[in-house]
């Protein structure tokens, strides 16, 4: 893994360079892998399809056999680049199955190595404290904690969506909801991040209770800058000898217009990653060989 944070090292600096490069901590926001939104699914079909998610009732495992292999293979590749003897890993997740699950398998991953997989206070959930035996912390910061399934269910391509019980929605919401989902389908750009990058203004106008890209943006992505700052700080100030690595496990939704600012990016993969770092007082990162002061 290339450490996007090193400056060409000058004449006679090589070697303290190294030394320092070596010292440094990261942070790493990783897409979950492939998956089936069982969860999503379940409520869709309820009697309820218009309910908030909730991370205690989920329907867990969700990853798909691809899902699995994709998830094994980059922590592999991951773990190929960390060192047991300087390298030290915290996970932290979205609070969904998917998400969760994602990350159990680089943790797991870490273990096969040998690599230090330091143990959060909580597990913030008891699917997760179950799923990563107390190993990875549930962050609702992290997590899409949909508060109307029905209404985020309007970006999933139509190809994707089915078995909403319309019997159980009213004949307001009904026709106002396939209405925007008309407007959608007409540019239909394939997945629920592109759809949600393009349309999720439009969507408002419709149901002003959703949050645009710029939304999440503001909220979401520059939150998560904060508290990286945050978390880099108290790294520094525990003195700990190893680099540390927080291994974070999320969703697109929250990245896509961060990702377009920082990086001319308008997309993240499952498993794709974005490392981030702290260097003289500056949030720099990396996605897709591109390289940018994060703002």
């Amino acid at each position: 893994m290339k450490n996007p944070f090193e400056k060409p090292p000058t004449s006679g600096e090589a070697e303290s360079q190294e030394a320092e490069d070596e010292e440094k901590h990261e942070a790493h926001y990783i897409r979950h892998s492939k998956a089936l939104y069982q969860t999503y699914g379940k409520i869709l079909a309820s009697e309820d399809p218009q309910q908030g998610f909730d991370p205690e009732e989920q329907v867990s495992p969700d990853l798909t056999p691809e899902g699995i292999e994709l998830a094994q293979k980059k922590a592999e590749e991951f773990f190929d680049e960390l060192d047991p003897e300087k390298d030290v890993v915290f996970f932290v997740s979205s609070n969904e199955a998917r998400a969760l699950e994602t990350a159990n398998i680089y943790r797991q991953e870490a273990h096969k190595r040998g690599i230090e997989v330091t143990r959060p206070k909580k597990s913030g959930t008891k699917l997760a404290e179950e799923i990563g035996e107390g190993e990875i912390r549930a962050f609702s910061r992290l997590s899409i904690d949909s508060d109307n399934v029905l209404i985020d269910s309007l970006f999933t391509p139509s190809a994707y969506l089915e078995g909403i019980n319309w019997e159980a929605v009213d004949v307001e919401t009904r026709e106002k909801w396939q209405e925007a989902k008309a407007v959608i389908d007409a540019d239909d750009k394939g997945s629920f991040g592109a759809n949600f990058l393009a349309h999720s203004e439009e969507m408002q106008g419709f149901f002003p209770e959703i949050k645009t890209a710029k939304n999440k943006y503001e909220r979401e992505f520059k939150n998560l800058l904060r508290l990286l700052r945050f978390g880099m700080k108290k790294i520094e100030e525990s003195e700990i000898q190893k680099r540390v690595h927080i291994v974070a496990f999320g969703h697109e939704d929250s990245m896509l217009e961060g990702l377009r600012i920082n990086f001319g990016e308008e997309s993240i993969g499952n498993c794709e990653m974005v490392t981030f770092g702290v260097e003289e007082g500056e949030i720099r990162g990396e996605f897709r060989g591109k390289e940018a002061v994060v703002e």
